[in-house]
């Protein structure tokens, strides 16, 4: 399988111990790729080339940029790029909190930084008789905060491809490795680098078996039991993975909340436990699905991904959802580095699209046909709704005539012809300004979630009719959750002045860490919560004065 334990090598012992069959590496291959620094050495010694690095104390001679990683576990959990010596011991003790969490170890190494590298992988298969295969490759670059989003197979454009493979089983030979793994390269133009190597089947390994016609899991349960493996098959087209996470896609933090509908989008293979009614917590990883497409060739399952993003609904719980439907057409271009997405932050689709605010008016006009709606005289008062992004937009809805179907929608004074043809909430058919569409409304408290086809899910927050009354004053500068969690640590005390910037406080959620800045410069007030609690997001945890 895949998972933590899959990587224990004393787990692996103790099941062989208890006389059951461990399906994966032997523990000693385990113990050998587990600890990166040793798994770099060995893949030194067979020839393979690695970046310059070693131990933390190395980080002053290597120069910057460097990359800390967690010496015991992967999964981009433990690491943190260091451009300059000041951000050193910071994040030093950043990544190693991390990595204390994620693996019980809290041991690093650092490697000289690539800037713009592209992250491929080998899919290696070894069985009890020696024969140990290469089942082609992945290009897995397209990456936030470490973690992949969008993983591809075959690589796109990939050069030296042989020589990749030839590598990769050069370091799963030395350690005799048997049943399932995957060795992972940084690759540039002008060569390759061992980066580590998982001793366990992966996240990604749905666009290996779409373009393979096998079943990894099913070979990985065969090669356990004895058997041995068949021929490589001939590649057949392409495959493209999308993880759906559970995360702010504006800020990348991890997003919490029930799960009002879930329906992924047709003719794709989806992998997932998510069902509509569920309650996405914060204690696990954020992935909540992924969505497989293949195709006879990138085009094609690009494509065909594309379209089944655009009619996937998740509503009810903020997703990264509308961030994967732009990085499918950015991929159209070519394949893309690791830092891509870093530096082209993607414009976002226009979150209070006038269907989408048709929507949630026309949902709440139908949900309560006997409020004070309908017997104002002149149609509707003026509704606010707040979207995502905190912009306030108003919306007066003018009923039909003697029970027709049009209505007219004044959006901030300007006017729109609307239709509504058919409605089964959530759902309902309409036509704005002669556009027909399908929208899905679904309310949440004092919100709705509005879902349409060009600007996938929006949360709508309806205001009151009358001004809000001013909120009670919070001191100058108060600092308040940017997400429920855990704090880590507190880095002030009350009485210390901090410049604005400053490292306040560490919240950990979804197995990540996440610093609060001061706002501004200021003196500590008060400190709200301690190492250890738990917060609420939007809970107030520092005032500055």
């Amino acid at each position: 399988g895949y998972g933590f334990l899959a990587e224990n090598a004393a787990f692996a012992r103790a099941v062989q111990e208890a006389g059951l069959t461990w399906v994966g590496p032997a523990p000693e291959a385990i113990e050998a790729m587990g600890d990166k620094r040793a798994a770099r050495e060995l893949a030194a010694a067979q020839g393979v080339p690695v970046l310059p690095g070693g131990p933390v104390e190395l980080a002053s001679h290597l120069g910057y940029p460097l990359m800390l990683k967690a010496a015991a576990g992967g999964g981009g959990k433990g690491m943190r790029l260091v451009g300059s010596a000041s951000e050193l011991e910071a994040s030093l003790a950043s990544a190693r909190r991390e990595a204390e969490a994620a693996f019980g170890s809290g041991a690093l190494l650092v490697e000289r930084a690539l800037l713009e590298p592209r992250h491929v992988e080998v899919q290696v298969f070894g069985d009890a008789h020696g024969q140990l295969l290469a089942l082609g490759d992945r290009d897995c670059s397209l990456q936030r905060r470490h973690q992949k989003v969008i993983e591809e197979a075959p690589a796109p454009d990939l050069p030296r491809r042989h020589e990749l493979h030839e590598a990769a089983l050069r370091v799963a030979r030395a350690v005799a490795y048997q049943n399932a793994g995957t060795v992972e390269f940084l690759v540039e133009d002008d060569g390759f680098y061992f980066l580590e190597m998982n001793t366990r089947l992966q996240v990604e390994h749905p666009v290996s078996e779409e373009v393979l016609g096998l079943d990894l899991v099913e070979w990985q349960l065969r090669v356990a039991m004895g058997e041995r493996l068949p021929a490589v098959p001939e590649e057949r087209g392409h495959s493209v993975e999308a993880r759906l996470y559970a995360e702010d896609p504006r800020t990348g933090l991890p997003a919490t909340g029930p799960v009002l509908l879930f329906k992924p989008g047709p003719g794709v293979r989806v992998e997932t436990a998510l069902a509509t009614g569920d309650q996405v917590g914060a204690g696990y990883d954020p992935m909540l699905a992924k969505l497989v497409a293949h195709g006879p060739d990138r085009g094609t399952a690009l494509r065909r991904l594309g379209r089944a993003l655009e009619q996937t609904v998740l509503l009810g719980v903020v997703s990264n959802l509308t961030l994967l439907r732009s990085l499918v057409r950015a991929l159209e271009a070519g394949p893309l580095d690791t830092t891509w997405l870093s530096r082209n932050p993607l414009a976002e689709a226009a979150e209070m699209e006038p269907v989408v605010l048709a929507a949630a008016a026309l949902a709440e006009w139908l949900e309560s046909p006997h409020d004070f709606w309908r017997i104002q005289p002149g149609g509707a008062p003026p509704r606010r709704y707040r979207g995502p992004s905190g912009a306030v937009r108003e919306v007066q809805l003018f009923p039909p005539l003697r029970g027709g179907s049009l209505y007219r929608l004044v959006v901030d004074q300007s006017e729109h012809r609307l239709e509504l043809l058919e409605h089964q909430l959530p759902e309902l058919r309409l036509a704005l300004d002669g556009h027909y569409q399908t929208v899905l409304a679904l309310r949440q408290g004092e919100s709705w979630w509005v879902h349409s086809l060009a600007s996938g899910p929006t949360r709508l927050e309806s205001l009151p009719q009358l001004p809000e009354p001013e909120p009670a004053a919070a001191p100058a500068g108060s600092l308040y959750a940017p997400m429920p969690g855990k704090v880590l640590e507190v880095l002030v005390a009350v009485g210390d002045e901090v410049e604005a910037g400053a490292a306040l406080l560490k919240l950990e959620a979804m197995k990540m860490e996440h610093t609060v800045l001061a706002p501004r410069a200021g003196r500590v007030e008060a400190l709200h919560y301690a190492p250890g609690d738990m917060v609420e997001a939007d809970s107030l945890l520092i005032s500055l004065s």
